[in-house]
């Protein structure tokens, strides 16, 4: 696997065999190039980079450049700008004008577009402000090296024309000032705009969380009445209580809309028995598996983690019901865990359709349009990994998948143990 190649480098690095381990990420980087696994190599070629940045600054300079070159012809902005203000930071600080102001030019496109983007899709309020206020950040800084560059070269040459050039300085930057001005006052407008938009998207939220509490509690209600009956048979008690806890797990995530929680909010983590968990998720997903004759094979190690239960419980449930939606009938799903140091590597794996390599990149994304019914006509939602991924992030951990169409798919998550 790339990202354990990934690991070992660094492990390799950080023990001391530089060498070993700078040619291990090179050759993954080539491996994952070759397979156009390009956002993933995003993370690869960073790492490299850093490494090298010490050792051998040409070598790093080179990654960093294919980063970006890669990144821009893919529309990765996030990592344009990652390369961008690496490859910037470093001529900076290295005195190299020219070539910091055509990174930082660089860097100022890379905000713009990130802000168009943000508008147009309405969403990542926060992170618009953020990179707009490091953008006013950095064109200061490159404004200020530009001034001290030709300061350095007037000192070499008459007063008179140190005078001129004073002169023209000055009244390039009134001009810069006037342009900041305008600019902080469109800011201004668009930051105003977005809190608004925000504020009512949490508004409609709360008010859609409100309506659904009232009938997932009457569903608690009468479960909890039903199951109250002794006379009830093992089999009526087993799925009431499923129904039981599965309306409380609702109730439990429309609170979390109520109180201003979001996906990604505070976690509040307690001790969680993984297997428990796993087992528990299965079980409210089995009806699906066998109206469809599948059968799902546990392959799990004892473990008791440090995470939010109700949250965890989201990822893995969405990610068995994703395996069972997009596999045929009578095929086999299995879900295994191991552990990766002091961390828990989760795999479900099933043999269904596959994700065609057009719309891997995507399948993570909020508003995705890789949205596919199931084998057996399941509809889909299109948010299910979305969240999933904020989640798993939030926790410290990551996850990504393997696929090939018409093979199945290997989706894998690793959290901290």
């Amino acid at each position: 696997l790339l990202a354990l190649n990934q690991l070992v480098a660094d492990d390799l690095i950080a023990g001391g065999k530089v060498k070993e381990g700078i040619d291990l990420l090179d050759e993954t980087i080539t491996d994952g190039l070759n397979k156009k696994l390009y956002y993933f190599s995003m993370d690869l070629l960073v790492d490299i980079g850093d490494q090298l940045l010490i050792l051998d600054k040409k070598r790093a300079l080179k990654y960093y450049i294919q980063g970006l070159d890669i990144a821009d012809k893919n529309s990765y902005l996030i990592y344009s700008e990652v390369f961008a203000k690496k490859l910037f930071e470093f001529y900076s600080g290295n005195n190299d004008a020219s070539k910091a102001a055509l990174y930082s030019n660089q860097l100022v496109s890379i905000y713009q577009e990130r802000e168009a983007v943000n508008t147009a899709s309405g969403i990542d309020y926060i992170d618009y402000v953020l990179k707009q206020q490091e953008l006013s950040v950095l064109q200061q800084k490159s404004e200020y090296q530009t001034w001290l560059l030709v300061l350095i070269i007037t000192i070499c040459i008459s007063i008179v024309v140190f005078l001129i050039v004073l002169g023209k300085n000055l009244k390039r930057t009134k001009n810069l000032n006037r342009q900041v001005i305008n600019q902080n006052s469109q800011m201004k407008q668009a930051i105003n705009a977005l809190q608004e938009s925000q504020e009512e998207n949490a508004r409609m939220m709360k008010i859609i969380a409100h309506d659904l509490r009232n009938p997932i509690a009457g569903i608690w209600s009468m479960t909890s009445l039903l199951l109250a009956d002794e006379n009830r048979s093992p089999r009526d008690a087993k799925a009431l209580n499923h129904m039981v806890k599965a309306s409380d797990d609702a109730l439990t995530l429309v609170s979390d809309f109520l109180s201003h929680n979001a996906v990604t909010g505070e976690l509040k983590k307690e001790p969680v028995d993984f297997v428990e968990l796993i087992e528990y998720c299965v079980n409210m997903v089995r009806d699906k598996a066998d109206n469809k004759e599948q059968k799902i094979i546990l392959d799990v190690i004892p473990a008791v983690i440090p995470a939010s239960r109700e949250k965890l419980w989201r990822v893995v449930s969405n990610l068995i019901t994703n395996a069972i939606k997009f596999s045929s009938k009578g095929q086999t799903i299995l879900i295994k865990t191991e552990h990766i140091g002091k961390n828990i590597l989760i795999l479900i794996e099933d043999k269904g359709i596959g994700i065609p390599e057009y719309l891997q990149e995507k399948v993570f994304d909020v508003f995705t349009d890789s949205k596919r019914k199931g084998t057996g006509g399941e509809e889909p939602f299109g948010l299910g990994l979305f969240i999933s991924k904020q989640i798993v992030e939030a926790h410290g951990g990551k996850i990504w998948f393997e696929s090939r169409e018409g093979q199945g798919t290997k989706f894998f998550v690793e959290v901290p143990g």
